[in-house]
């Protein structure tokens, strides 16, 4: 016959929730954004971009010029993460030139750059094992608890 200490059960639960589901969380969180960042960095060296090293730079964390903010709130967790590189912008999105003269006077033929979508295609590819690798993050915590 197998005797379950429901007791103690509930108390570690009640634990989790308030001793280490925070820290469960941040770390859940911390690992998508690297996840995140890696993938784009993998998108960038594929595509071979410009100033690939610089770009790959700053889609990493702590990296120059990165962007790494993640907030907790109303039930829901907001990660931004990216570069604050002027040109990646540019580079992602594509752009126009339509002037025909530059500042020193020099003719400048319109013409467009077709974006490269190296934010989106990561971001495609990342979504597919963001919920595994949630499930898989809280499942480790789940058997050290238990």
């Amino acid at each position: 016959m197998t005797v379950i200490d429901f007791d103690g059960f509930t108390r570690k639960l009640t634990q989790l929730q308030r001793d280490r589901l925070p820290h469960i969380m941040q770390d859940v969180i911390a690992s998508l954004g690297d996840k995140m960042l890696n993938e784009i960095v993998a998108e960038i060296q594929s595509q071979g971009l410009v100033r690939t090293e610089l770009m790959k730079e700053s889609f990493q964390k702590g990296g120059y010029k990165n962007v790494w903010r993640w907030d907790a709130d109303r039930n829901a967790v907001t990660l931004e993460v990216g570069s604050k590189l002027f040109y990646t912008t540019f580079v992602n999105d594509g752009y126009t030139i339509k002037k025909t003269k530059d500042r020193r006077g020099r003719r400048i033929k319109p013409r467009t750059f077709i974006g490269r979508h190296f934010v989106d295609i990561s971001l495609d590819n990342f979504q597919g094992g963001m919920n595994a690798l949630i499930m898989q993050k809280l499942q480790k915590e789940l058997n050290h608890i238990l």
